[in-house]
């Protein structure tokens, strides 16, 4: 039995022996033979940030990290130079056997390496690329003139939105239930409005999420985080076509969304819209131009009799006034209000009975 201790206080002697004259790669008689650099990215949507060096082992430290242009006047994807200054423990030296230390850089391209303070110091240059992630947008919500279209704030660097549109679930109560919300569709889109009525075809409360997209950009960039719209109550899907609401016509196209605030071209007409989406009758004053809409709201051209009065409506609808020629030899008169003269001297030039010029 004391022969067996014996045999296990040897091989623990030998074991000891062999661990103090093992040489490690790193280090070696108070040289510093391998160095390795952590440079990791820091994330603030919206901001490019520094990255946190670190120096792995504990031979040495980080001591210094400096670049080339202050970091708040970085561009994600352009490389910038940095110098990260190392110092070697107490009783420690960068080298071995007269050469430089290995080193190796992760998170970034290694460049050079110089020694300084007699090896206690060493100074590594890297490139590093600064990268983004994108910030979400200020706000996201419906355009107050064209209801169903979503619009959005720009976000900075993005080339591409995501947006997922949903239907708000809601309990007995009426009041929203976020377990029971619809995904309805979703598009990726460059610019920062998309019209959505096609795709709420049901009655109820809509919004959508919206989130920058770095499509084409490389590593430089990454998506941002999704933005929560406002809501929109739909209270019925508008059928396409004509129909008269408090005696006025108004007119829904194939996509749901009412025509209003401007000139539309329907079945071989045009029609004038007011803000209410109301389609215009007789005269009507729109960009300093005088155009006569009938009954029904469809632009008229050529001659037009009111009440006795003669008018002229050119090929636009626009009323003319002055001298108005239809063709060779062929001319008008008409005042200022568009009203035509006739029987009467203007200019020198006789108007006969009917308005044209001798």
């Amino acid at each position: 039995m004391a022969g067996s201790r014996n045999r296990r206080m040897v091989l623990a002697g030998a074991v000891i022996s062999l661990a103090a004259g093992m040489v490690f790669p790193a280090l070696a008689d108070g040289k510093i033979a391998e160095v390795k650099i952590g440079i990791r990215n820091e994330y603030e949507p919206g901001t490019v940030k520094e990255p946190k060096v670190q120096v792995t082992g504990s031979e040495s430290s980080v001591e210094n990290v400096s670049w080339d242009v202050r970091v708040s006047d970085w561009e994600p994807g352009k490389a910038r130079t940095g110098k990260i200054v190392l110092r070697a423990d107490e009783g420690l030296t960068f080298g071995e056997n007269g050469n430089s230390p290995s080193v190796r850089v992760s998170g970034a391209e290694y460049i050079s390496a110089e020694e300084r303070e007699n090896g206690s110091v060493l100074e590594v240059t890297v490139s590093y690329t600064p990268v983004l992630k994108l910030g979400q947008t200020e706000s996201a919500g419906w355009d107050s003139a064209s209801q169903g279209t979503a619009v959005w704030r720009p976000v900075p660097y993005a080339k591409a939105y995501q947006l997922r549109l949903y239907r708000a679930g809601t309990q007995e109560s009426g009041e929203e239930n976020a377990a029971d919300n619809q995904y309805v569709n979703m598009l990726t889109l460059t610019g920062t409005s998309a019209d959505l009525t096609a795709y709420m075809q049901e009655e109820g409360v809509y919004f959508y999420t919206v989130k920058a997209l770095a499509s084409g950009s490389g590593e430089a960039l990454s998506a941002g985080d999704a933005f929560e719209s406002e809501r929109i109550v739909t209270l019925r899907r508008m059928s396409e076509g004509w129909e008269q609401v408090n005696g006025r016509y108004q007119y829904t196209d194939k996509n749901g969304v009412r025509a209003s605030g401007g000139w539309r071209y329907i079945d071989g007409s045009w029609y004038y819209f007011d803000q209410d989406a109301n389609a215009a009758t007789s005269w009507q004053n729109v960009g300093g131009r005088w155009y006569y809409l009938d009954e029904q709201g469809r632009m008229k051209t050529g001659w037009l009799n009111e009440n006795g009065t003669w008018y002229y409506l050119d090929p636009t609808g626009a009323m003319a006034t002055g001298w108005y020629e239809l063709g060779p030899g062929n001319a008008y008169y008409f005042d200022a209000s568009g009203k035509m003269l006739y029987d009467t001297v203007v200019d020198g030039r006789r108007l006969d009975v009917n308005g044209r010029a001798e």
